[in-house]
């Protein structure tokens, strides 16, 4: 037996009769962080002695039912994350833009662009932290005003000044831009 089949990898393949010698370290990852349940629907696991496949058709097995079991798992970040998915290729689109011709209507589109993403993503993950923070910086017993100012400003003020600013913004920019595509009057 070799180094490499000590372990749960080791038994894993040794139960699946796998040929754990000069397989690459990538497989033994997969093989060990990925966790195959037994059951009739898998065909890795079956009774029957199956002769060892190929390490290459191991790992595309492997993968392929990786795969089927992640489409849930990516339609959830999709949708957990959906306005900063939608901000993204308007971002590299705008930032491009103001790359090639840097004005006025594609800086204001990114950074309206930018802030909205940021103000998604601090009201999504930075709002339940800053609550538990200023909760316990700020007791009641101490500091009264400070808790409730702090509160207020960082919970309340914040993430809706920057959707105001992002929107802001982004209307500016489609002004301007629509202000320079207008004919001059003579």
């Amino acid at each position: 037996m070799s180094t490499k089949e000590t372990g749960s990898v080791g038994l894993l393949a040794r139960s699946l009769r796998i040929d754990t010698i000069g397989m690459p370290p990538s497989a033994h990852s997969i093989l060990s962080i990925y966790r195959i349940r037994v059951g009739p629907q898998n065909p890795l696991l079956e009774k029957r002695p199956v002769p060892p496949p190929a390490n290459r058709e191991l790992c595309l097995r492997l993968m392929d039912e990786f795969l089927y079991r992640a489409k849930p798992w990516a339609l959830g970040a999709f949708l957990h994350n959906w306005p900063v998915v939608l901000c993204a290729p308007l971002i590299l689109f705008t930032s491009v833009l103001a790359f090639i011709r840097p004005r006025r209507t594609s800086l204001l589109a990114l950074y309206g662009l930018l802030t909205l993403a940021f103000a998604f993503e601090y009201a999504k993950h930075i709002l339940p932290v800053l609550d538990n923070t200023t909760n316990y910086l700020f007791s009641l017993e101490t500091n009264p005003t400070a808790r409730s100012a702090s509160r207020l400003l960082l919970l309340q003020v914040v993430p809706d000044l920057l959707v105001v600013m992002g929107f802001v913004m982004m209307v500016a920019s489609v002004t301007l831009w629509a202000a320079e595509r207008r004919p001059a009057s003579s």
